[in-house]
């Protein structure tokens, strides 16, 4: 029994190991390709380990913000615009000091009240499962002490931004 506690211990801290440590706020932010999609200016990270599972809080500038929870799949969900949210599902992990954030999916639903018709949501929906498949995000701490992101979409675009420590 005390050999099973042991392995389980073992490896617990071993994937809080392999996580790299980004918390912090990095300004600055500079995109190494043309990228499809808007680049926030300022990373804010804030981590935090309970139960074993460590988090991560990830917010930019606009105060969009996704909570990382190491092992477990996540669900977020923000607002589009008056008449859609956005859900966004995604699995996370962590090896050689790096935190790996894949999209599973990605697809917007009706808020209250919403009058768009189920041909332009379905559209909608559409766009965002092509743009989102194979989306996978890698951070990391480069030698410097800056946060660098790796941002890749299978066929599509491979970039990396380093946002500056403030």
């Amino acid at each position: 029994m005390k050999t099973i506690l042991n392995i389980l211990l073992l490896v617990t801290t071993s994937n809080l190991y392999a996580c790299p440590k980004l918390e912090g706020t990095y300004v600055n932010c500079q995109v190494s390709t043309n990228e499809i999609f808007d680049n926030p200016q300022t990373q804010i990270i804030n981590e935090k380990t309970i139960n074993g599972i460590r988090t991560y809080s990830i917010s930019d500038a606009l105060s969009n913000t996704i909570d990382v929870e190491i092992g477990n799949q996540n669900t977020t969900k923000e607002d589009l615009d008056e008449e859609l949210n956005l859900i966004t599902t995604f699995t996370s992990s962590c090896s050689d000091n790096e935190l790996s954030v894949k999209v599973i999916d990605m697809h917007v639903e009706r808020k209250e009240g919403s009058n768009i018709s189920d041909e332009e949501l379905q559209l909608t929906n559409d766009m965002f499962s092509i743009m989102s498949e194979g989306t996978e995000d890698i951070y990391s701490i480069t030698p410097e002490g800056n946060l660098k992101i790796e941002s890749t979409k299978s066929g599509m675009f491979e970039n990396t931004t380093i946002c500056t420590a403030i």
